[in-house]
């Protein structure tokens, strides 16, 4: 069956009550998309298939683009796709994360994703300004959309990297969730909510072997959970400049310095003998992000 003939079909199927021009609309605009054309209004405009003139078809991407109504029902077509890909699941895996739109750092997407065959599959997004990125109003809102996006009955695992602090932790237990991220530098752990030390001290611990123990996690408000610290075994990889040398870029160390680094990854999920190896392996998950670009 034809791309764009699957793509009639679902947008039909998930827009039931959405008025029928604007759903041509939509329909010629992601076909437009999909068929090669860049995501600007000039582009998609020029590349709807119809007999129009070219102005006209930039206009009614344009019209489209604008409909504040489209906007209004953006949330429905999440959850009504919600349904299909995250399905009767009561415990999804969400992975969450940040990146670029473009390269002058104007433009960020927040985006959910269900991990799928080492890839991921868009459950809800959303695009940022510098001016609302990783903000953690931004961050509490998008929690409470993507509750919207869920089946009610769904009480998801919220997969995040380091990029995400406690009080994103906080965020998704406010929800009823689960969160598994990882911990880096600066920060304390306790063991008792006592003796507070540098998570460094357990970077030297760190093997192969993960080990999971009972904890806290954040010196001035501390929050009660589950750590586990893992080294993972060195890949041998180097990044290279166009000239086949090591990137000695401050970006370029600070990744390098984050993959070195052992792992100290927190959960709100209950221990258990083999809580280890499940949230390595849970948290693995969050590299197939990557792959969704």
């Amino acid at each position: 069956m034809k791309v764009t003939t699957i793509l009639k079909k679902t947008l039909t199927f998930i827009t039931p009550n959405m008025h029928t021009y604007r759903r041509n609309s939509l329909i010629a605009a992601v076909t437009s998309l999909i068929s090669g054309s860049a995501a600007t209004v000039t582009t998609i405009g020029r590349g709807i298939d119809c007999n129009a003139k070219e102005k006209h078809k930039i206009k009614r991407a344009d019209r489209l683009l604008s409909n504040t109504n489209l906007a209004r029902e953006s949330l429905g077509i999440y959850a009504e796709l919600a349904k299909h890909t995250v399905g009767t699941k009561k415990r999804p895996i969400i992975l969450v994360d940040w990146s670029d739109l473009d390269g002058y750092k104007r433009h960020f997407l927040l985006r959910a994703s269900l991990p799928s065959n080492k890839r991921s599959i868009c459950v809800y997004e959303e695009v940022h300004s510098l001016k609302t990125k990783e903000k953690p109003i931004t961050h509490t809102l998008f929690l409470k959309k993507l509750a919207q996006v869920l089946p009610q009955d769904c009480k998801p695992i919220i997969v995040t990297d380091a990029g995400f602090k406690t009080p994103w932790f906080r965020s998704v237990l406010a929800q009823g969730w689960d969160f598994v991220g990882r911990t880096r530098l600066p920060n304390f752990y306790s063991v008792d909510e006592g003796n507070w030390q540098c998570i460094t001290h357990l970077y030297k611990k760190a093997t192969q072997h993960a080990q999971a123990f009972i904890g806290y996690i954040a010196r001035s408000n501390p929050l009660k959970c589950q750590l586990v610290v893992y080294k993972q075994k060195a890949k041998g990889r180097k990044s290279l400049n166009r000239s086949g040398k090591p990137k000695q870029s401050k970006h370029a160390k600070v990744h390098i310095k984050s993959a070195r680094d052992p792992w100290l990854i927190s959960s709100s999920l209950p221990y258990s003998r083999n809580s280890a190896i499940k949230l390595v392996n849970i948290y693995q998950l969050i590299m197939q992000i990557e792959e969704g670009f």
